[in-house]
């Protein structure tokens, strides 16, 4: 098991699990919620929680760099959770549409034939059909592939489709 590492500043001490401990107040710092991330309030100022404990525990955020959640669930902070991104390839990983039918990113249903968009730099680059969804599905992340998008790179992603 690995061991739990603290942080500890003048004011507060930080833990993995995304507690707070404030010596002035000499209990946890209480966790809100904003469109579904954790927020918390440090020395009057209003912090999401992963970019606080991504700094505390990883390092500096780059002024061109967003701290990203993994499995795009915005109040699980976990550090092996979190990773940063260009703004571009956090838009690109972005959740699909509510009113998708195919269930996945970039794949919707045009008449009888399958459709699969994709972007890059903000510009349509392909549009291809496809009799079946699964064919789409697959043209859909080979591509992903070949423009290096960011969730592709995970061990056994592409295998996983087939």
């Amino acid at each position: 098991m690995i061991p739990e590492i603290n942080i500890e500043d003048d004011d507060y001490v930080y833990y993995q699990n995304g507690d707070i401990f404030s010596k002035k107040l000499d209990r946890n710092i209480k966790v809100g919620n904003s469109d579904g991330y954790k927020i918390v309030t440090l020395n009057g100022k209003n912090f999401r929680l992963h970019r606080i404990l991504y700094e505390k525990f990883i390092g500096a955020i780059p002024a061109d760099k967003i701290v990203d959640h993994i499995n795009n669930i915005r109040d699980d902070n976990r550090l092996n959770n979190l990773q940063l991104l260009s703004i571009r390839d956090n838009t690109r990983k972005r959740f699909k549409c509510k009113d998708n039918l195919s269930g996945h990113r970039g794949i919707s249903k045009n008449r009888k034939k399958w459709c699969v968009e994709i972007m890059d730099n903000d510009k349509k680059r392909i549009s291809k059909t496809f009799v079946t969804m699964h064919s789409a599905l697959i043209y859909r992340k080979y591509m992903e592939f070949q423009l290096k998008y960011p969730q592709i790179f995970k061990k056994g992603y592409i295998k996983n489709l087939l």
